[in-house]
Parts: structure tokens; sequence; C-alpha cells
């Protein structure tokens, strides 16, 4: 029987770096990303293959994997190296062509630190029951937002402000109002 997402997000969350390379590359594969994971010393080495440079800059790269990957929560990892490169055929000496010859193997490498998990998010985690738990992120997270969608939730919240200004001014006037009559019927002695 095949692992559940609930097994493979948990192995993850664990520091298991086959599921995080599984849940990496399940994320990744539909905008054209190859994920290997490596780790070693402490350090989780990623290496991400696409058919083109053009699918690689280096930023939106860098903070989709960090994103993810907090997201996950690995335990016992902060430190990240990813390294981008095209694809090949060769996948098994990776890591050691990348720290002998970066230049000729690597379109660019990048060092990141992760941010430690809550810890209060961790302990619910680890009580609720697996059949509960949902993979943290979802294809919604990539840093790929429409002009469209942030015309929308500009619009929305300047109406969102607008009305709880409009609600506060109300509430203020109708207890000014109440105020007034409740201490006019009082005469100063």
């Amino acid at each position: 029987m095949p692992p559940s997402v609930d097994d493979i997000d948990f192995d993850a969350r664990q520091g298991s770096v086959a599921a995080i390379s599984h849940l990496l590359n399940q994320h990744f594969n539909q905008v054209g990303l190859r994920i290997c994971a490596a780790q070693e010393n402490g350090i989780l080495h990623l290496l991400i293959e696409a058919s083109t440079a053009e699918q690689l800059p280096k930023t939106t790269v860098v903070d989709a994997m960090k994103a993810q990957l907090e997201a996950i929560g690995p335990q016992g990892i902060t430190q990240v190296n990813i390294n981008g490169r095209l694809v090949q055929d060769q996948q098994l000496l990776w890591l050691d062509e990348a720290k002998h010859n970066p230049e000729h193997h690597l379109l660019w490498t990048e060092r990141i630190t992760l941010k430690r998990p809550n810890p209060w998010v961790r302990l619910y985690d680890s009580i609720r029951p697996r059949r509960q738990r949902q993979p943290r992120f979802s294809l919604a997270d990539l840093p790929h937002s429409t002009p469209q969608a942030s015309r929308v939730a500009f619009w929305r919240g300047l109406i969102g402000g607008a009305s709880l200004a409009l609600l506060l001014l109300l509430v203020g006037s109708a207890t000014k109002d109440w105020l007034r009559a409740s201490l006019g019927g009082l005469s100063p002695t």
C-alpha cells in the first residue's frame, strides 16, 4: 500500500530527506522543476533542475523553496543549500560535482537559513491524529500573483476599511447621544 499524504507530510516534518524531496517534487513538478535532495553535516542540499534557464530565476525559486520548507518545518534542518542547474542525465553524484566544480555544473547556488517553527504549532501537530493532518501548502502558495488578484484584494481592503470606519462613527455618535440624554436629566446642584 502506498504511503498516504499524511504519512509523507509527517515524515517530512520529522526531517526525512526522501519525504521532503517527494513533497517538493509533487509541488513544483507542475511548474517544470525537478528537485533532488541530500543531507550532509546537518545541511540539506537541494538540486533544482529545469529544462531552460528561464524556468530557474534565482530569487523567485529561492523564495518559493524557502516558503515551502518553512511551511513543512523539518525538524533538525535549519541550513539549506539550494543549487540550480539545467536538466542533466547524471543524478547520482550531483552533490560531489557541485562541491568540486560548481561553476561547470551549476547555474547558481544560494544558502538560506530557515526560521524555526513555532513550538506550540509543532506540539499541536504532534498531538492531533494523523488523519486530520493536511499538507501545509498548495500551489496557491507559490509567489505568482496576477494583477487582477491584487486589484481585487486592494478593493476588498478599501471597502472593508471604509465599512469599519463608518461603523465606528455610527457607534460613537449613538454613544454620544445616549450619554447626553442620560446625563441631561441630571440637574446641577
